[in-house]
């Protein structure tokens, strides 16, 4: 059995880093499956970001995008939850 070793302080660093496309981020999580369009349940690209179905509430109100620092960032418009690359990732799983 291979046992996982123990995070490191800089470890949520370096994961944030290497999350910069937020489509891709979106996508490898699955908020980009299903159909593209403007209705509720699909996505769609806006400008350099996708708005998905938000994983909190459902509603295609969630604009994952790339913040000023180049971090990947999230923000729902119908029930205002947002945060970084790894709360986006904790609110799927």
């Amino acid at each position: 059995m291979m046992h996982a070793r123990p995070l490191r302080r800089d470890d949520a660093a370096t994961i944030r880093a290497a999350l910069t496309d937020p489509g891709e981020l979106a996508a490898a999580l699955g908020l980009c499956d299903g159909r593209m369009g403007r209705e509720r349940g699909a996505w769609w690209r806006e400008g350099p970001g996708v708005i998905v179905p938000c994983p909190l509430h459902g509603g295609s109100s969630c604009h994952v995008f790339e913040g000023r620092d180049g971090a990947v960032g999230w923000s729902c418009y119908g029930c205002n939850e947002s945060g970084d690359a790894l709360s986006l990732v904790a609110a799927v799983e």
